[in-house]
């Protein structure tokens, strides 16, 4: 039933149970893939491609003084169980014991530790576990979104969840949050290129571990990686490089040249345009690789970074501008 009261972003309005929820309802589910992904028709296939090497060498912010943070993440599911809509009690701390014994095989410089939330009794630890309240922003809550919870991902809350962070913290995976799986990596300033390469290499030796077990992420030659949310389908990667460019964010046409440079961008700017930031990040997640994606939010960040130097020397930059 639709809340016309409710107050939420622009979403897709379902979500799949399991891996076969694709098939069993193809004609339902591509339909609207296709819509959601703007042009991803039945008989697309989609590619992926982890390899840091392959990205562009360019720097967004040459000068640091634009690029405040970087924060890349991308979603994965574990073959063999439902995903988080219609997972069961016993197959969630399935899924969390598989994640904690993979993540137990991170080389030296990506190891830390797991912390179950306070009052899950799925995982044993030294620790008393994470309280949401001491969650960073990026870190497991409990869901309050009508449209989360209508999916049924806080069912059993808050067994079998947890967050596993690095010694230096820049490196998380949520443990059967909304996805069963997210990998996050953040850095301060321009850090794109150092998140992908950080979460390759974790996503590798997770799948190495996951393989010696008998198991595998859900992948499929159509649609790449798969989950719940029909929005992390394909690549299940999201950017986001937060931005100071208020020249740039003051312009009347400031939307436009974001879709025409095929990025989306959110965050405040209302107020003193000279503090203000936003956060902008790939529109992309299906369709294109990884590799490919991030090429996209580097180079367009890019370009931002050198329309807002030219505006800051009073410079017109209209022809420059994409038509």
């Amino acid at each position: 039933m639709d809340n016309i009261s409710a107050q939420v972003d622009k979403q897709v309005g379902i979500v799949a149970g399991d891996v076969e929820s694709y098939w069993t309802f193809a004609e339902l589910f591509d339909t609207i893939i296709d819509r959601w992904h703007c042009g991803f028709p039945p008989h697309a296939k989609h590619t992926n491609d982890l390899d840091p090497y392959k990205i562009s060498k360019t720097q967004i912010d040459p000068t640091a003084k634009y690029v405040l943070s970087s924060r890349v993440s991308i979603v994965r599911s574990i073959r063999g169980y439902r995903l988080p809509p219609s997972i069961s009690f016993q197959e969630r701390r399935d899924v969390e014991r598989l994640a904690v014994q993979a993540l137990k095989t991170f080389p030296i410089h990506l190891r830390g530790y797991y912390r179950p939330l306070v009052g899950s009794r799925s995982f044993s630890t030294e620790n008393n576990g994470t309280d949401e309240t001491h969650n960073k922003e990026e870190d497991i809550t409990h869901p309050e979104s009508g449209p989360l919870l209508s999916s049924g991902v806080g069912r059993h809350w808050p067994d079998a969840r947890g967050v596993f962070h690095n010694d230096t913290d820049d490196l998380r995976v949520l443990v059967n949050n909304v996805e069963h799986l997210e990998f996050i990596s953040t850095r301060k300033g321009d850090g794109v290129r150092a998140c992908f390469a950080e979460l390759s290499e974790a996503l590798r030796t997770f799948e190495a571990s996951l393989a010696s077990q008998n198991r595998e992420l859900m992948h499929n030659d159509r649609l790449g990686y798969l989950s719940s949310h029909l929005d992390n389908l394909g690549t299940g990667l999201h950017i986001s490089v937060e931005m100071r460019i208020p020249n740039m964010i003051g312009r009347p046409d400031f939307e436009r040249i974001i879709r025409r440079i095929g990025l989306k961008a959110a965050g405040n700017t209302q107020g003193d345009k000279f503090h203000h930031t936003l956060f902008v990040g790939n529109l992309d997640v299906l369709g294109r690789s990884e590799v490919e994606i991030a090429d996209a939010v580097i180079e367009g960040c890019a370009r931002l970074v050198e329309w807002e130097q030219a505006l800051e020397k009073g410079r017109d930059i209209t022809s420059e501008l994409p038509r």
